[in-house]
C-alpha cells in the first residue's frame, strides 16, 4: 500500500481509521487535506476485483480565513489509486470511475 511510504509509518492521526497523511496551506484560504486507507467491506475484499486497487480515500477541505463563523468546502474523492511514475518523476492519481463528491457547509468544532 502506498499510504505506508508517505509518512514513514508513523500514525499522524486517528478518525476510525488511520489517517496516512495531512496536509494543510494557508494562502488567503486555508486549504486541509487528508489522505487515508479506503475502507474495503468484506464482500467487495473476497471479489478480488480490480477496485481493490483503487485503495486511497482523500478529502480535499478549504475554509475562509478572514470569517471563523463561516462554512468550508471541499470535495470527497472516495476510491483512488495513487502512484509514483518513476520515468515522468511525477505522482499519478487515478479515480475508480466515480466523480468526487461535492462537501458543503463544513463547520468548524467549536
Amino acid at each position: 500500500m502506498y499510504l505506508a511510504n508517505l509518512h514513514d509509518g508513523q500514525l499522524i492521526g486517528e478518525a476510525r481509521k488511520c489517517l496516512g497523511y495531512s496536509h494543510e496551506i494557508d494562502d488567503g484560504k486555508r486549504h486541509v487535506m487528508l489522505v487515508t486507507d479506503r475502507p474495503i467491506g468484506m464482500r467487495e475484499a473476497s471479489s478480488l476485483s480490480r477496485s481493490l486497487d483503487y485503495d486511497t480515500t482523500v478529502i480535499s477541505m478549504e475554509f475562509p480565513v478572514d470569517n471563523k463563523d463561516a462554512d468550508g468546502t471541499g470535495l470527497l474523492y472516495m476510491a483512488l489509486k495513487i502512484r509514483y511514475d518513476d520515468k515522468e518523476k511525477k505522482l499519478k492519481v487515478e479515480e475508480w470511475g466515480q466523480q468526487p463528491t461535492r462537501l458543503t457547509k463544513i463547520t468548524r468544532d467549536k
